[in-house]
This record gives structure tokens, C-alpha cells and sequence, in this order.
């Protein structure tokens, strides 16, 4: 399996399928270290990697007995590795844009752990985790509404350029789009 784990002709979508394949076995250490792979890979190739995969490591931590592994990696590895995804997918959106994303994935990996704590009966980390997935979201709140109002400068300064300032004569899906009062002309 060593071999196969160090080969890139398998897809991320395939080492998944994999690591799924050797936990249902009862194979947990290959299965975590598969995924783990997986992440390594998706950042060696670039790949942006949907949260799901970010979120789907934390069990495999746990159904392999190394439950005290799980956030130190995520905190030298995996939320490294979110950000990364995030820059490459979204690097075109406005700076809080990806903040935010990267904080709401943050947000959702401290949930997943906090649901292994809780299956650990480690009720002080599950505390502690939980209330970090709250303070994530609400920063994955607070930079989503200031990206998207960036964003939305930005889209009106390009339609600036190209309809000019009177906004009035701008054609009615971006009027509506903008809460312009359109009038009953620009509809025909």
C-alpha cells in the first residue's frame, strides 16, 4: 500500500475511495494515513479540495485510536492546507471573501472534532472545540458581509465603465440587480 500511496496516478477522489475501502476492513491506521495523502496531495498538485475532504479526516482519526493526534494535526497541517485550497479556488474573489471560507471551514473541521470529544467522552475538549466552531462562524459571518460588499464595489465600478454613471440607464437586470427603481420602458 506504501506504493500506491506515493503515486500520483491515483486521483483524490480514488485514494478516498481507498481509504474508505480500508477502514470498512478494519484497516483505520492505512485508512487515516490515506486520507491524510490525500490532503498532502491535493496541496503538492494544487488541486483545490472541496471541505468535505478537510471535514471527512476527523473520524478516521478516531476509528484509528489516535484521538490526541487529531488537532495537532489539523493545527500544523490541515487548516495550513484549507487556506492553501481556498487561495487557489478562490483567489479571484476579494480578500474577505476567502477569509471568510477559510473560516467557515475552520468553523466545520472544530465541529467534527468536537463530535469526536464527544464520542471520547472528553467533554473539556468538546467544550473547547465546540466554542471555537462558534467563534469561526462568526468570523466566516462577519468577513463574508464585508467581502461581498467589496465585491459588490467592484461590480459597480465595472459597470460604471461600461453603462456610464446614470445608473437609470443601465440595463433593468443589473438595475434590479442593484435595487434600482426601473422604469416601465426599460422593461420592453
Amino acid at each position: 500500500m506504501e506504493e500506491l500511496k506515493r503515486s500520483n496516478e491515483y486521483s483524490s477522489y480514488d485514494l478516498i475511495k481507498l481509504a474508505s475501502q480500508a477502514q470498512r476492513e478494519g484497516r483505520n491506521v492505512e485508512a487515516l494515513n490515506l486520507m491524510k495523502e490525500v490532503i498532502q496531495q491535493g496541496t503538492d498538485t494544487g488541486e483545490a479540495l472541496d471541505r468535505g475532504v478537510f471535514t471527512k479526516i476527523i473520524p478516521y482519526f478516531q476509528k484509528a485510536g489516535l484521538y490526541l493526534e487529531m488537532e495537532p494535526y489539523c493545527h500544523e497541517h490541515l487548516f495550513l492546507h484549507w487556506n492553501r485550497s481556498i487561495s487557489r479556488s478562490l483567489g479571484h474573489q476579494p480578500v474577505d471573501i476567502q477569509k471568510a471560507y477559510f473560516f467557515l471551514g475552520v468553523s466545520k473541521v472544530y465541529s467534527k472534532m468536537a463530535l469526536a470529544a464527544k464520542r471520547e467522552k472528553q467533554v473539556t475538549d468538546e467544550q473547547n472545540f465546540l466554542k471555537e466552531a462558534k467563534h469561526h462562524n462568526s468570523l466566516y459571518t462577519q468577513h463574508k458581509s464585508i467581502g461581498e460588499q467589496e465585491q459588490l464595489e467592484i461590480e459597480i465600478k465595472e459597470l460604471i465603465e461600461l453603462f456610464g454613471e446614470d445608473r437609470t440607464k443601465w440595463p433593468p437586470v443589473f438595475q434590479r440587480r442593484l435595487g434600482i427603481e426601473c422604469t416601465s420602458s426599460d422593461l420592453s
